[in-house]
């Protein structure tokens, strides 16, 4: 084995601690403040260690000579598939989503923190169901071990062989430098502390804390290490600290770790934790315009609290202290605020949760300000309108929003929608650009599946190329003031899969929100700016067609 290989198990056992933390993080924002006090206090103190333990694994993987990797291509994404590959005949595997706090959600915690001497189909609570298939669109993430535990004590057993191979001489395999490692003067209070790795006896203490803390100092006992390590009060190891929460019930310290817990009991009142939606997705907001600018300044937080993690983990570890006070504790209000909030026209009225996406804060910028710019090009004789632009995955997402004042003597918003919905009328939107818009069926009240041909010139006069866009009316919501189009035949090969929605929010006074998504020709950076600014002429022409100044 070569030192490469054993930093990329170090660089996976980074990413796989640090995936535990947003299902985590989920379950604790769905509890109503004030609410279920002792599971919350319990969640949180369980994910506040599993930074520890990213931290430790970032430890041994720098002492390595490897470098921490936290960014849009390492970072998790759900509904995640956790296979485990164990012995013969010892494999696991179960789905993990972001959701809220419930029997089901602890169950996926109490097999994430599985000990290494339980066999899940055996010993699993009565509570726990088994997990859902998995479908084509969740992402995997491999462990070789039927356990984390089995998958640490492979990482010793490969260090150890390596230090084997260089004759003992240990300086060989730990060549990192040290003092771009973490140590207590970077970290703050909490359960457990950095381990410096220099060594292999270091190495394996803080893989041993990584291991205890999450299934128990060993198979006898449910406490985790850190009264052996740091001092520290006896403390219930991850597992059995899970199994508390969905047992409504302590441990005692001397409790069998295979039997339910014999100490105080508490309640858990479920009917008080947030609907939220499972998996939520920024597209999950796109008729709630609060939830969807919470969202994405919760994704630009987040993005920001990984950026300065791998600042932190990678020689700067000054930088450690501002992603999580900064970044963490800043989050939470954000996520709360979204979990009190109803996403329109959800099933089950649920409520908004953070979809823990990674925003290209580079890329995201130079739109802006890009698109600031082609608002000021593009203003006309009414101008209220504004843009906000997101990377979004691999798409790009344009969200164009104008307000239009009330009137004495005529309904605003009918009067914008009678304009919006008029789908093969759009050259009133764009009267500069298009002439003529052919329709199929031929029609004036438009319904699902129309299709529109918009052209250039005048409508008679033949051209070289005619066709600008085909689109399809994919959804029309007359109550609501919504539609939905698709490209069908794009003009262009500088952008796929586009999709837009048009919703006049508000009665009289209203908005027009106009959001497009699309993945874009990487080799066509300006598409996306002309196309802000012909989203925003296109709104303020509305106002100057109603009259307003």
């Amino acid at each position: 084995m070569e030192n490469q290989t054993i930093q990329q198990k170090l660089q996976k056992a980074v990413e796989l601690e640090f995936a535990t933390i947003p299902p985590y993080l989920t379950a604790w924002f769905s509890i109503t403040p004030g609410t279920n006090t002792e599971a919350s206090s319990i969640i949180r103190s369980v994910f506040m260690e599993e930074m520890l333990h990213m931290i430790l694994a970032a430890n041994v993987l720098t002492a390595v000579g490897g470098k921490v990797q936290l960014n849009k291509d390492t970072m998790p994404k759900y509904p995640l598939l956790l296979d485990f590959e164990g012995k013969v005949f010892r494999d696991r595997e179960f789905i993990v989503n972001l959701e809220r706090l419930s029997p089901s959600s602890l169950c996926t915690f109490l097999q994430i923190e599985l000990p290494d001497d339980w066999n899940w189909k055996k010993d699993h609570p009565k509570a726990c169901k088994p997990s859902k298939e998995q479908t084509a669109d969740d992402a995997e993430f491999d462990v070789s071990g039927y356990t984390i535990g089995d998958f640490y004590d492979e990482i010793k057993a490969d260090l150890a062989a390596l230090v084997k191979a260089a004759d003992g001489d240990e300086s060989k395999v730990f060549t990192g430098n040290v003092e771009h490692q973490v140590d207590i003067n970077y970290y703050w209070k909490g359960g457990g502390l950095p381990v410096i790795v220099t060594d292999l006896n270091s190495a394996f203490e803080a893989i041993d804390v990584i291991k205890e803390q999450g299934e128990g100092a060993t198979t006898a006992t449910v406490l985790d290490g850190d009264h052996e390590f740091f001092g520290q009060d006896e403390e219930v190891a991850h597992f059995y600290r899970f199994n508390e929460v969905l047992m409504e019930q302590y441990y005692s310290p001397k409790d069998d770790p295979k039997k339910p817990p014999t100490g105080e009991k508490f309640t858990v009142d479920y009917d008080t934790v947030s609907p939220i939606k499972a998996n939520a997705t920024s597209i999950d907001y796109l008729y709630t315009p609060v939830l969807e600018k919470l969202n994405n300044q919760f994704n630009a937080e987040y993005t920001l609290m990984l950026q300065q993690l791998e600042v932190g983990l990678t020689g700067q570890p000054h930088a450690l202290f501002s992603a999580i006070m900064n970044g963490m504790h800043g989050l939470a209000p954000i996520a709360y605020e979204m979990a009190s909030i109803p996403i329109y026209q959800s099933p089950g009225n649920e409520t908004g949760a953070p979809s823990f996406e990674w925003i290209d804060n580079k890329f995201w910028d130079q739109l802006q300000m890009n698109s600031k710019n082609n608002l000021k090009r593009r203003e006309m004789g009414y101008s209220n309108a504004k843009a906000e632009i997101f990377h979004d995955g691999d798409h790009v997402k344009l969200i164009i929003s104008c307000d239009y004042p009330a009137q004495s003597n005529q309904n605003t918003a009918e009067q914008v929608w009678d304009i919006v919905s008029d789908f093969s009328n759009v050259k009133t939107i764009f009267p500069v650009l298009l002439k003529n818009i052919l329709t199929y069926p031929d029609q004036t009240e438009y319904r699902i599946g129309t299709i529109r041909d918009m052209t250039f010139g005048d409508g008679k006069t033949p051209v070289q190329n005619p066709s600008y866009a085909t689109e399809k009316l994919t959804a029309l919501d007359k109550e609501n003031r919504s539609l939905t189009y698709i490209s069908v035949a794009p003009s262009s090969n500088n952008v796929t899969d586009y999709k837009g929605v048009m919703q006049v929010v508000g009665d009289n006074e209203c908005t027009l929100i106009w959001t497009v998504t699309y993945i874009q020709n990487p080799y066509d950076p300006n598409y996306s700016n002309n196309m802000t600014g012909l989203f925003i002429s296109g709104e303020n022409q509305i106002g100057t067609v109603l009259g307003f100044e």
